[in-house]
């Protein structure tokens, strides 16, 4: 009878009641050992590593672009998480307009923080905001304040 090949590590050196070998002797090693044989085991295996990366990107390719969003405001120590699929729900809010000049969003539209978070908003659904990408540009990490100013005169044009 030939063993199943272990899913992590494909070895088919199995316990008799069904576990592989080498997994549960890494489970065992202390975190220090566990992390020096994950290093060794990434310098010989970059190539076989980045494939995985990259399967995993293409198949989960929309949730990795939210995780990778969340992580960049978390590392930035920024308060809040935005809702899935809150594009969607601002598409239909704002009716497909870009609040700033009244045309419509289209296809290249940004996300936008209505009070930026360089100046201390937070990523949260009540704080974003879809705009055109050259309205959004414009505005860039302005004070909502000012940016209303610079809207109430004439000269801007979207």
């Amino acid at each position: 009878m030939t063993n199943k090949p272990c899913s992590i590590c494909q070895s088919e050196d199995r316990f008799p009641s069904g576990p592989c070998r080498p997994c549960a002797k890494r489970r065992a090693l202390s975190a220090d050992q566990r992390r020096e044989y994950q290093r060794k085991w990434y310098a010989e295996n970059k190539e076989k590593h980045s494939e995985r990366i990259r399967r995993h990107r293409r198949k989960n390719h929309a949730s990795v672009i939210e995780a990778e969003r969340q992580k960049k405001y978390v590392r930035r120590g920024v308060a809040g998480k935005l809702s899935k699929g809150i594009e969607l729900v601002l598409l239909s809010q704002q009716m497909g307009l870009c609040p700033c000049c009244n045309r419509e969003l289209g296809d290249n539209y940004h996300l936008d923080h209505i009070m930026p978070i360089k100046l201390g908003g937070t990523n949260t659904d009540d704080n974003v905001q879809l705009l055109r990408s050259e309205c959004n540009l414009r505005k860039g990490a302005k004070h909502p304040d000012e940016w209303r100013k610079i809207l109430a005169h004439k000269s801007y044009v979207g």
